[in-house]
């Protein structure tokens, strides 16, 4: 009797241990199952452009934007005023068109946006023959971006609310969570010594404000100083940061450092270039 219930107690421990053990795997296989058909959130994009293949593609804009996360950020219409509210360039639209995109960015700036981070813009133009140039602007605004295009609308109107104005540009955003550029892993360095042909210094100094100016507005720069010697005052030195090397590389593609480059020898003698990386 005694051996019987010993066999009995020996068979229901195998059952349980079958049992559990099947239970396990089953746990094993889901977790695997979902592990591989889930796709963890940090590697969606922000967003997703779709373009169906019912409607006809363009290059300039996509059909639809699909916020996956971060935060939207709604920007009114710009319009081509300055810091003091004055409009600039009455009657010259591509001046307006500047200035607007200008304002754009500032505002995308003061959110911790960038331009790559826009997913719609509104245009309303006074002048539909004003088209052409405002596609130029736009496409310089826009020259940087990797991303696909944003969703746009574009239509003309009989008049805006802003005396003189041709054009008032909206767009909206949506800024993900990015590292802190302020503290980049593997930042930049450009150190650039120019000597400038006599009797062209101050002519030399202009030019390189205005390109300074067009540098800060660009995505991964970080730092852009621009300085002139005391003694010698044919010597300019510029000091840049840039947060990483694909951000220098695409500044040097930017169409308004192409136009310096082909013109630059008419105002620097001689010219040395070092690009500098942080030691570890």
């Amino acid at each position: 009797m005694i051996d019987y219930l010993s066999g009995r107690a020996s068979h229901i421990v195998d059952c349980l241990k079958l049992i559990i053990t099947t239970f396990l795997m089953l746990i094993t296989m889901f977790a695997l199952t979902k592990a591989q058909t889930t796709i963890p959130e940090t590697t969606r994009s922000a967003v997703s452009y779709l373009n169906p293949p019912e409607l006809a593609s363009s290059p300039r804009y996509s059909q639809a934007a699909v916020i996956n996360r971060g935060q939207l950020l709604l920007v009114s219409g710009q319009v081509a005023l300055d810091g003091k509210g004055q409009l600039v360039g009455r009657g010259n639209f591509r001046a307006q068109a500047e200035q607007v995109f200008a304002n754009l960015r500032s505002v995308l700036r003061s959110a911790g946006g960038e331009i790559p981070d826009i997913i719609n813009i509104s245009t309303h133009l006074v002048r539909l023959a004003d088209l052409p140039t405002y596609r130029e602007v736009r496409q310089a605004f826009f020259f940087s971006r990797k991303t696909p295009p944003p969703t746009s609308t574009t239509v003309q109107v009989a008049g805006l609310a802003t005396d003189g104005a041709l054009l008032e540009v909206s767009v909206m955003a949506v800024i993900p969570e990015r590292q802190d550029l302020s503290k980049p892993a593997n930042p930049i360095t450009v150190v650039a010594l120019l000597h400038a042909r006599a009797g062209r210094a101050d002519a030399l100094e202009k030019e390189l404000q205005a390109n300074a100016e067009e540098a800060r507005r660009e995505v991964g720069c970080l730092q852009y100083d621009l300085n002139r010697g005391i003694d010698d005052r044919e010597l300019f030195v510029l000091y840049e940061t840039w947060s990483d090397r694909e951000a220098l590389n695409a500044h040097f593609e930017t169409p308004h450092m192409k136009a310096w480059a082909a013109r630059r020898d008419e105002f620097i003698d001689r010219r040395e270039l070092n690009v500098l990386q942080r030691m570890r």
